[in-house]
């Protein structure tokens, strides 16, 4: 692939079509020559005429420009504000408060944010009804969609690196994992569970007493024991039971994360060695695994489903991983999502 800076092509038959100010802007910033710019211009228009697809894709698939580069290059010309993960502010939102509004979102909304990636992030300053919203590709039409379903009146699209997006993105899905309920009661019911066996205990002991000559006590005993014993058996198959759910979880998402970075391999290799050159757009199980299925794959810890297949350079593909134990609802079992793009995996709990 020809490196933007050094294309020696000629380019002296390309049809004269005048550059967008954007192309002007990348060439006065010395990211491609005025050549590159030219034939990214003609290149994106098919011989009726139609659209074929952006410029910023044509410059990343055919001419080999960092996306990175191009999206902040995006943010300068159009004036969005960049925001760095380095930057501390008092106003940024925690992660259990992103995933308290990506919770509140709608199906549809919420995948949209995940699949263009786009995070609340914090309160604009002086405007407690204003969110700044972050996202690597601060071009994408998505993003206001996604912004307004937010719970506040004004929002401002901001760009952020996407390593930085993808750190902010681990944060909120290792809160998301740490704040999943579970079938665990709460320390308050327990404790209140706890009184009232004790004065079960007591009433029955107390009937025993008044029912019973002195002689029986150690038959009281004896039953006392038992209930004890009972009590402690109880709480220890719910110990176990939750013990099963929690390690069937990890086990699901260490088997996704695999898959996730055999997808990744997949999209590195070439068409030629039977990849997907640059590409998920023909990923299936078969490619991943060792299984028959082009959409499932099965082992001791769970099955495992192809979900979503989102096309192109820029694209990503769904895995779904369904445990043997039955989730927090008790219902259904464990269930896991990742999303997985060319350079990150993004992994959350459904159940």
């Amino acid at each position: 692939m020809p490196s933007p800076l050094t294309s020696e092509t000629s380019f002296a038959s390309t049809p004269c079509v005048p550059l967008s100010a954007f192309l002007e802007h990348l060439v006065r910033s010395n990211v491609i020559t005025e050549e590159i710019a030219v034939r990214a211009n003609s290149r994106k228009k098919e011989s009726n005429g139609k659209t074929r697809c952006s410029v910023l894709e044509v410059l990343q698939e055919e001419f080999g420009v960092s996306r990175d580069r191009l999206y902040r290059e995006v943010a300068h010309f159009y004036s969005f504000r960049i925001v760095s993960i380095d930057e501390q502010s008092p106003r940024r939102l925690s992660p259990s408060a992103v995933n308290k509004m990506l919770s509140a979102l709608p199906d549809t909304i919420y995948q949209l944010a995940v699949e263009h990636k786009v995070l609340p992030y914090e309160l604009a300053e002086n405007q407690q009804d204003k969110i700044l919203v972050v996202t690597p590709n601060p071009s994408g039409r998505e993003i206001s969609n996604v912004a307004r379903a937010l719970p506040y009146k004004k929002f401002e699209i901001c760009y952020m690196k996407e390593a930085d997006w993808n750190d902010v993105w681990r944060q909120v899905s290792l809160d998301r994992q740490a704040g999943t309920p579970t079938v665990e009661p709460s320390p308050e019911e327990l404790l209140e569970e706890q009184k009232t066996n004790r004065s079960q205990i007591i009433a029955m002991v107390d009937s025993f007493l008044l029912s019973y000559s002195m002689g029986q006590h150690q038959l009281l005993l004896i039953i006392l024991g038992i209930i004890v014993v009972g009590l402690a058996g109880a709480a220890g198959i719910t110990m176990f039971a939750n013990n099963a759910i929690s390690a069937n979880r990890d086990a699901v998402i260490h088997d996704l994360v695999n898959l996730s970075s055999c997808a990744q391999q997949y999209y590195r290799r070439p068409l030629a060695l039977g990849g997907g050159g640059g590409k998920f757009d023909n990923v299936t199980m078969k490619n991943l695994t060792n299984t028959t299925s082009a959409t499932t794959s099965s082992n001791a810890n769970g099955t495992y489903t192809m979900g979503a297949i989102v096309a192109g350079a820029n694209g990503s593909v769904t895995i779904n991983g369904k445990g043997t134990e039955k989730g927090n609802n008790g219902r259904a079992p464990v269930e896991v999502n990742v999303l997985v793009s060319a350079t990150a995996d993004s992994v959350w709990v459904v159940n």
